[in-house]
C-alpha cells in the first residue's frame, strides 16, 4: 500500500510564517544562488541510499507524541561555528520516494546560529504534513559534488527538539539486527522504526546532546547482521549548542 506520496504537492516553505522569535527570528533563511534550481524528485520507487547516516535531526524522533510547532518553519539547521562556504543539505522519506539534495553558500550572519532553510521546491503537503521520523535530513560541510561529507550537524523539522537535550541519528543499517552508535566508547542502542514503509532508512539512535557537546565529535556505528559484526562505521557530527539556538 503506497503512502501519502502520490498526494498532490503544492507548498513553498517561504511562505512559512518566521515571526516567533523562538524559530530564527533576525536571522535570514538560506537560499539557493540566484540562478541555481531546488533540486528535488518524487520517485516511482524506492530509492535505498548507499550511506548510513541519512538523517541529523534534533529531539527523540522515537517518542510516542513527538511534538512539532505549526508556526515553526519546515526545516532549520543548526550551522555549528567555524562553518563557512558551501553546505550541502539533503532530505530522504523513510518510503525512499521523496529525495531532495541541495548545495548552499553560508552568509557570515549565518555561521554558530539556528537558521531557517528556504524550501524553493514544488512538493508540500506531503513534507507539512511528515512528521520527524518519517523524513531525514542532513546537514553536511562542503559542496554537495566533493564526496562523502566528513562533519554532519543537525536539522530541526518543524519545530521538534528545541529543548536541545537530544539528538537522533537515522540509518540506513542494511536491516541488522542489531545497531550501536559508540560514543566515547560507551554504546548507544539503536531502535528499529516501527512504522510502514521504512525503505530508505530502518534504525534511530537517539543520543544525549550533553554525551555528544558541542563537537565536533568522533562516534562510531556497529552492526550486526545474520549473527556477524560488520565493519564499523566512523562519523562525525558536530551538534553546537542546541539549546542557545532557540
Amino acid at each position: 500500500m503506497q503512502m501519502r506520496w502520490f498526494i498532490t504537492l503544492s507548498l513553498i516553505l517561504g511562505s512559512v510564517v518566521l515571526s516567533p522569535a523562538s524559530f530564527g527570528q533576525g536571522v535570514e533563511p538560506i537560499k539557493l544562488g540566484e540562478d541555481a534550481d531546488f533540486g528535488e524528485t518524487l520517485h516511482p520507487n524506492a530509492q535505498i541510499s548507499g550511506g548510513h547516516l541519512i538523517g541529523l535531526v534534533a529531539g527523540n524522533v522515537l517518542a510516542t507524541a513527538a511534538e512539532v510547532a505549526a508556526e515553526a518553519p519546515l526545516i532549520e539547521v543548526n550551522v555549528p561555528s567555524g562553518w563557512q562556504g558551501e553546505v550541502c543539505i539533503s532530505m530522504l522519506s523513510a518510503d525512499g520516494l521523496y529525495e531532495a539534495r541541495n548545495q548552499y553558500t553560508l552568509d557570515a550572519g549565518q555561521t554558530g546560529a539556528r537558521v531557517p532553510v528556504a524550501y524553493e521546491g514544488e512538493h508540500d503537503d506531503l513534507l507539512s504534513a511528515l512528521e520527524p521520523v518519517e523524513i531525514g535530513v542532513l546537514l553536511a560541510q562542503g559542496g554537495c559534488g566533493t564526496g562523502p561529507a566528513t562533519t554532519y550537524a543537525p536539522a530541526f523539522w518543524r519545530g521538534q527538539g528545541i529543548e536541545g537535550d537530544q539528538v537522533s541519528l537515522l540509518i540506513n543499517s542494511r536491516r541488522a539486527e542489531q545497531a550501536f552508535l559508540f560514543v566515547d566508547q560507551q554504546p548507544v542502542a539503536c531502535r528499529a522504526l516501527e512504522h510502514e514503509n521504512r525503505t530508505a532508512y530502518d534504525m534511530a539512535c537517539v543520543v544525549d546532546a550533553a554525551a555528544l557537546g558541542a563537537g565536533p565529535k568522533d562516534v562510531q556505528l556497529w552492526s550486526y547482521r545474520n549473527g556477524q559484526a560488520q565493519p564499523p562505521v566512523p562519523l562525525t557530527v558536530e551538534i553546537g549548542d542546541l539549546a542557545a539556538s532557540r
